[in-house]
C-alpha cells in the first residue's frame, strides 16, 4: 500500500533487528531488501534508545507501525514508532498497549481497502495478573483504528505464557504459537475471531 510519496516500496522484504550501539544502548533498525533478497540494506535506528524485540504491521495508508519491547529507562513496557518511508526512518508515537516485557505477536486481520468490513490489527501477549505485567495469562487485543488504541484484552490462556506470535490463516481463523512453560514447551492455539468478541 506504499504510495509514490512513500517510495512505492510495495515489493520490499523487511524485518526489525535489535542493535546494541557503541554506547551499549539498545535500538531497533530495519533490514530490508528491494531485490527479492539478493541484497540487503539497513534503515536508521529508532530515535530513542531502549527498544528491543519488535514486530511490524503495515497500516492502510502505507505507513508502517513498529511495536517494540521497552528495555530502556522510560516508563511503560512498549515503544511504538511509525515510518512513512518503508521502514527507513522512524518517528515515535503514543499508544495504550500495556503488556509484559516480552516479544509479542502482531498481525493485520482485515482491511477495508482489501474488501473486508473493518480495519483490524491484532496483538497477542501475556496480560499478566493483578500483580502487574508478568508472563501469565495470554490474551489478544484488537485495534480498530490502525494501532492508535487497542481494546479490552480477551484472555485465551490461564497460567504461564511468555513469547508468542500470531498469524491470520488462509481460512480466516487465527493461529497463535506461545511459550507455555518458560522456554521449554511451545503450544499452538487455533481460534475463530468471532469466538472471542
Amino acid at each position: 500500500w506504499q504510495t509514490p510519496s512513500q517510495g512505492n516500496n510495495n515489493d520490499r522484504m523487511i524485518f526489525p533487528a535489535i542493535v546494541r550501539a557503541g554506547n551499549s544502548n539498545f535500538y531497533v533498525a530495519t533490514i530490508f531488501s528491494d531485490d527479492n533478497g539478493t541484497s540487503w540494506q539497513k534503515g536508521e535506528f529508532t530515535p530513542v534508545s531502549g527498544p528491543t524485540e519488535a514486530d511490524m504491521v503495515e497500516l492502510n495508508d502505507g505507513t508502517l507501525l513498529l511495536s517494540a519491547r521497552n528495555d530502556g529507562g522510560a516508563a511503560g513496557t512498549r515503544y511504538h514508532f511509525l515510518s512513512d518511508d518503508g521502514g527507513e526512518t522512524w518517528t515515535q508515537t503514543s499508544h495504550d498497549l500495556a503488556v509484559s516485557k516480552v516479544d509479542i505477536g502482531l498481525t493485520r486481520y482485515s482491511a477495508v481497502r482489501s474488501g473486508d468490513v473493518e480495519d483490524r490489527i491484532i496483538v497477542s501477549a501475556p496480560m499478566g495478573t493483578s500483580a502487574g505485567p508478568n508472563r501469565n495469562n495470554l490474551a489478544i487485543w484488537s485495534s480498530l483504528d490502525e494501532g492508535a488504541t487497542f481494546g479490552t484484552p480477551h484472555q485465551l490462556v490461564y497460567g504461564q505464557s511468555a513469547y508468542s506470535d500470531i498469524v491470520t490463516l488462509s481460512d480466516g481463523s487465527i493461529g497463535i504459537i506461545y511459550e507455555a512453560t518458560g522456554n521449554t514447551l511451545l503450544k499452538f492455539i487455533n481460534i475463530e475471531l468471532d469466538d472471542v468478541q
